[in-house]
């Protein structure tokens, strides 16, 4: 009542009065570049409902991060002063302009907003515009942008927008395309999903655009570029190859990326013609030679014209450069060659003579050889660079073959073994003259060799030899098995052009560690099994396509890839893993140590080995991250490194990291990443950093604008922190970072983003003062200590304001006994409209005592989290009485029991009690509960349905069951039993997935009268069962069902989604799906045995006419189908999504229609040809049609053959005939004595002769 009371005077004492930005917001009057006041309104929400007045000399306003829907009122934005107007960062829908009166205004900024139309006349009256940033908003093709009337525009940024195919069409700067005025000079189209240019699509600006971005895009050439270009950023796109004609006219280009593309090489004379002072190759991965030419042989005999200042070969794969670059390079100020796999022989030694920036070196380290590995170039002595000598031609020097090994020798000893090595890397052509190996070698490295075949097989035969090294090389095909290699531990394959491995390779190798089969061309069909190395503690199977393969044949599993149960380090990085099953990693619980996920598909976290110490889940699609991923039945306590890089999260929420004691954390590149809470690692740790251990955090690269100065406590501890490349607000609540100890070499691109006039400042450069702080709130980590704007407008109104706010705040405060005060639980107000009840969220994680606190529940607590805490028993407490709890979770703890009364929660609809221990559940336990809508009691014990009693629950429609061992319990009982146990008739949602049901018998939904939804995979049986006729959502995938027809669906007139994966089936037959016309979604995944996808599979009409096909999504992923009739062209054209990734398919002409199909990029990936054999493998969309050919035609083959035959044989018989018969006679009187019919007959004695005439 006091604080209503206070509220209702404080609106009354103002209602009437106006207000000035400047008594809100921060105002600061500048004289340079402009004369005037710069506004900063950013974070100030609401701000607009009190309709303040700009001052009269105006030029910036700043209402960025202002949660802001929608400008009004539009008063507000009338100014005859007002320069730059900046609306990014809000949730704008739509903007109406025309109402603006800002006649000077030319920098507007509506980034990261939802717009998604702009009506072409908005920008009628900006007339002197030069600056609009749209991007990271939501237009699409539809929106149709215009932007005629801005003839002064000079730069425009469209980044991050659905527009590529609508630019690709839609001309930028045709009048009835975009408009984009002639004159413009600076464009940003970069992550539009462009897919193609016309090459001269930039002829109309070719002598007025200094700066064009074209980054993040699907184009795989580089356009014709306009002349006058002088920065071009072509980063993030597939192009495989630079040529010198691309760049050639470009004299006046001084910056130049081109970061993120598929080059291999960078040839000769590429950047010749260019005076570039910046130019960044970073992270091409697959760049592995530099020309010593590429900037024109002219330069390195006269470097007059090189004017190179900063030059970046980050993260990319080049192993050595000629030392005839170095009187180039030594010119550049800043060069950055770190993180490449750098060979440190002789031919190096001339990198460490460079005059390369103290913060360069740190990550510039040694790949090979071993004996350096990961040791830094600039620790390393002149005599460390040992030259190998093998290139020496044996005529020259006159010695063997069989002496050019012992050429190569390195002596190697350590704690554990003694030996030699011997690196034969980079030798072509070796192998041909069968060198002899000494007696004691324990390393052999063969990589780079340009080896295809391991011949001949004596020299691998050692009883010392323990390491093997054969990457980098073209190996199609390896026979070690038959070689003696009784000793070796390590065995590198990584980086040929492997497709299969003889199961029985590896016998013998029982003593083998480490194999590296990464980046070679395993696949789905290559069946990969280890089940011989027994020892095995680490394998390498990145960058391989087995992802398909992984997901359905267990690595664990003795038929699957056989791994050891004691493996300690796997790592399947970039091989195509969509999903995987939640216990995958099960098996290895205890013993991995290690585990290598990235880039990959996945979307969320598998139960992850309790054991493990070091984890790397970067570069997958995940959007959210909680303590749940990292606490499953025990935390990862062990657990020391972790990275989590490149994904789509957009906030670390509190209690993420509170259960790790990590030393390494990284967070890099994480675009969408704006929030990182200031318990994020526990609330205790604040109060108590002991136990925070964390050495080396990483932030760099993501979206983060702001940090709460609690973090200070922790982040002081760190050793190497790295905040750059964010978009830092620099005001008060930032000035803390100046205080922390962070390296020099991180502080270069810890730059401010805004205020405006402190833009792209470093942060350690600035003065504590230059952090002005928003005046319109108080400081909460003083007492109650108020600041206010020192301004001469209202300003003893504005102290009673803050006064009577603050004693509002206080009253509320002083009367508050709930959880919300207390250590161990979290609250937060839920004001989300998909929620039929306001109020507040707890949680109350990891906290065993939690039942037995004193505290008790807010009075509008909505939602109750008490997962992961351990609990036994559920009992009577004050925490599970409440009128108004609607969710509870009691997920993830170790339940045997729930007590009778304990659960007295009139009003909860959502129960959550899976991942627990439960095997009976009490009749009554469920007594008080009956508004109950959902239940989950997956991942339990229980194993009969008659120990569960849902007789109270009325009102419940869904119900989780899966993982229990309730099958045979099910095939004895009716699962909507009315004596008791059964479940009510309004059940519209049952998921009986992995309960070990081998039979639905007859009548089993009878009862269920309004079901909507049954998930039944992932059990035993063997038939489709009779399926209620309500259902709209069907799943039965996992099961060993062998064939399915169109009885089996007659009836489903409601059906929508239907799931059948990982079924047995051989074909899809005849009217399958014929009577299902209300379907939408169709999943046929991961069918190993299907090969036939009948053209009737949808019934005879649809062939004809589609337009009453209503199947939107459709995946015949993963199975084994080697071609689809082309009559199913006209239903597949409807499709919305179309997924026939990773099946068998022939690519001859029956199959050249499905390249006609408008399916999505995203499925073109493994859209790949498996015969005929010229063909593996190529991605189909990339092939043109010509190659998709049939053979002649076989019908007739055998007339044909039969004719031919035929000929040949009567030609045979005449030949013989004319050449051999009579003998005795000549071939012309033969003729004449045939005898020749007469009238008359002649009777001669029998002795006559025959008379010649």
């Amino acid at each position: 009542m006091r604080a209503y009371i206070l509220f209702s005077a404080l609106m009354v004492y103002f209602q009437t009065e106006s207000v000035m930005f400047c008594d809100i917001c921060d105002c600061q009057e500048i004289s340079e570049p402009l004369t005037g006041v710069v506004v900063n309104c950013s974070f100030h929400e609401s701000v607009l409902e009190m309709n303040p007045i700009l001052p009269d000399a105006s030029i910036t306003l700043d209402l960025s991060k202002s949660n802001l829907t929608s400008i009004q009122p539009a008063s507000i934005f009338q100014s005859e002063s007002l320069v730059e107007l900046l609306l990014n960062r809000n949730f704008l829908k739509e903007i109406n302009l025309l109402s603006f009166n800002l006649p000077e205004l030319k920098q507007l900024d509506l980034s990261e907003n939802e717009l998604t139309h702009i009506n072409p006349d908005s920008f009628n009256g900006f007339t002197k515009l030069e600056y609009l940033n749209l991007a990271g908003n939501k237009f699409t093709v539809t929106s149709q942008l215009n932007f005629n009337s801005l003839v002064n525009l000079r730069e425009i940024i469209l980044d991050n927008n659905n527009i590529g195919d609508n630019i690709e069409t839609r001309s930028l700067f045709d009048e009835q395309g975009y408009g984009v005025p002639l004159n413009i000079q600076s464009i940003s189209i970069s992550g539009i999903n462009l897919d193609n240019l016309n090459l001269e699509y930039f002829k109309p600006v070719d002598n007025t655009l200094r700066k064009l971005v074209i980054s993040n895009n699907n184009l795989n050439i580089i356009v014709k570029l306009p002349q006058r270009l002088e920065y071009l950023d072509y980063s993030n796109n597939p192009i495989k190859k630079i040529t010198t004609e691309e760049l050639e006219p470009l004299v006046y280009l001084k910056e130049l990326k081109l970061n993120g593309l598929d080059v291999e090489e960078i040839s000769k004379n590429v950047f010749a013609t260019l005076m570039l002072t910046n130019l960044e190759l970073k992270y091409n991965k697959k760049l592995k030679e530099f020309s010593n030419l590429s900037f024109g042989r002219q330069l390195l005999s006269d470097t007059y014209d090189f004017y190179l200042e900063n030059l970046s070969l980050k993260g990319s794969n080049l192993s050595t450069l000629d030392e005839s670059l170095s009187v180039l390079f030594v010119k550049v100020k800043r060069l950055d060659l770190q993180q490449n796999p750098w060979v440190c022989d002789c031919r190096l030694a001339w990198l460490r003579k460079l005059p390369i920036a103290p913060d360069l070196i740190d990550n510039f380290r040694c790949s090979s050889p071993d004996n350096l590995f990961d040791r830094r170039i600039f620790d390393l002595a002149e005599e460390d660079f040992v030259c190998d000598t093998s290139s020496w031609e044996e005529s020259q020097f006159g010695i063997s073959a069989g002496h050019v090994l012992y050429l190569l020798l390195a002596l190697k000893s350590g704690p554990s073994t003694v030996g030699v090595v011997v690196n034969c890397s980079s030798h072509e052509g070796l192998l041909e003259v069968n060198p002899i190996l000494p007696d004691a070698f324990i390393t052999l490295d063969l990589s780079r060799n340009n080896l295809t075949s391991i011949q001949p097989a004596s020299i691998f035969q050692s009883e010392t030899l323990v390491e093997l090294l054969l990457n980098r090389n073209f190996l199609k095909e390896i026979n070690l098995y038959s070689n003696r290699l009784p000793q070796l531990k390590k065995i590198d394959l990584s980086e040929n052009e492997l497709e299969q491995l003889n199961p029985n390779l590896f016998k013998g190798f029982t003593k083998l560690e480490y194999l590296n089969l990464a980046s070679n061309k395993f696949t789905t069909m290559s069946q990969l099994n280890f089940n011989s190395l027994v020892n095995l503690k680490e394998i390498i199977l990145d960058n391989n396509n087995i992802g398909d393969d992984i997901e359905t044949r267990s690595l664990f599993d003795v038929q699957g890839y056989g791994l050891p149960l004691n493996i300690q380090s796997i790592s399947i990085s970039g091989i195509n893993l969509n999903h995987l099953n939640l216990e995958y990693f099960k098996p290895v619980d205890k013993t991995l140590r290690k585990l290598v996920i990235s880039n990959n598909n996945l979307t969320v976290f598998v139960k992850l080995p309790q054991r493990l110490e070091y984890l790397d889940y970067s570069n997958n699609p995940i959007r959210n991250v909680s303590s749940n991923d990292f606490y499953l039945l025990e935390p990862l306590v062990y657990l020391r490194e972790l990275k989590l890089n490149n994904l789509v999260i957009e906030q670390v929420p509190q209690n993420v990291f509170s259960t790790l004691m990590l030393t390494n954390l990284e967070l890099k590149d994480n675009k969408n990443l704006k929030e990182f809470s200031n318990l994020t690692f526990g609330r205790q740790l604040l109060s108590d950093t002991y136990d925070f251990y964390l050495e080396n955090l990483t932030l760099r690269g993501s979206n983060l604008s702001t940090l709460d100065k609690g973090l200070s406590v922790l982040f002081v501890k760190v050793k190497r922190l790295d905040l750059q490349q964010n978009p830092w607000v620099c005001d008060c609540r930032l000035a803390w970072l100046r205080k922390l100890s962070i390296a020099p070499d991180l502080t270069d691109d810890l730059r401010c983003r805004s205020p405006s006039y402190l833009y792209n400042k470093k942060i350690f450069d600035l003065d504590e003062k230059d952090f002005v702080c928003l005046k319109s709130w108080w400081n909460e980590s003083e007492t109650i200590g108020l600041t206010w704007h020192q301004t001469n407008h209202h300003i003893n109104k504005m102290r009673t304001f803050y006064i009577l706010f603050a004693l509002i705040a206080y009253s509320f405060k002083v009367q508050s006994t709930t959880l919300c005060d207390s250590d161990f639980c979290v609250c937060r107000h839920n004001n989300k409209s998909d929620r039929d009840l306001a109020g507040e969220f707890v949680v109350c994680s990891y906290d065993p005592a939690v039942l037995n606190r004193i505290f008790g529940l807010p009075e509008t607590v909505y939602s109750l989290d008490l997962s992961r805490n351990n609990l036994t028993i559920v009992r009577n407490s004050g925490l599970l009485q409440s009128n108004t709890l609607t969710e509870l979770y009691l997920n993830c703890n170790q339940i045997r029991e729930i007590k009778e009364n304990a659960l007295q929660l009139p009003k909860l609809k959502r129960l959550d009690l899976s991942d627990n221990e439960l095997e009976v559940i009490h009749e009554d336990a469920f007594k008080y509960i009956k508004k109950l809508e959902y239940i989950n009691l997956a991942n339990n014990r229980l194993t009969s349905f008659e120990k569960i009693s849902f007789h109270h629950l009325g009102n419940l429609n869904e119900i989780i069951l899966n993982n229990n061992d309730l099958g045979a319990s099910l095939e004895d009982n009716n699962l909507f039993d009315r004596s008791g146990y059964g479940l009510t008739h309004k059940i519209q949602s049952l998921s009986l997935s992995g309960i070990n049901l081998n039979v639905v018998h007859e009548n089993f939904f009878v009862d269920a009268f309004d079901l909507k939804k049954i998930v039944i995979s992932n059990n035993n049986l063997v038939d489709v069962f009779e399926i209620p006729f309500t259902l709209e959502y069907l799943d039965l995938s996992d099961n060993p069902i062998t064939q399915i027809s169109g009885e089996d669906f007659n009836d489903l007139l409601a059906l929508k989604d239907l799931k059948l994966n990982n079924l047995q089936i051989k074909q899809i037959p005849d009217y399958a799906f014929a009577s299902l016309h209300a379907l939408k979604n169709l999943e046929i995944e991961r069918n190993r045995n299907l090969t036939e996808f009948s053209p009737m599979a949808f019934g005879q009409e649809i062939l004809e006419d589609a337009d009453d096909f209503a199947l939107e999504n459709l995946s015949l992923k993963g199975s084994r189908l080697k071609t689809l009739d082309q009559k199913l062209g006209v239903p597949f054209g409807q499709l919305i999504r179309l997924d026939l990734q990773g099946n068998f398919w022939n690519c001859d002409c029956n199959l050249v229609w499905i390249k006609k199909l408008q399916i999505q990029k995203e499925y073109y990936e493994h859209l790949r040809c498996f015969t005929p054999k010229p063909l593996y493998n190529s991605r189909i969309f990339d092939l043109n049609e010509r190659y998709f050919s049939c053979p002649a035609n076989t019908r007739n083959v055998g007339t044909i053959i039969a004719v031919i035959s035929f000929c040949v044989l009567l030609t045979s018989i005449a030949l013989w005939i004319f050449l051999f018969l009579p003998k005795y006679q000549s071939r012309c009187n033969f003729v004449n004595n045939i005898p020749v019919p007469t009238a008359g007959y002649t009777v001669l004695p029998v002795h006559a002769p025959i008379q010649n005439r």
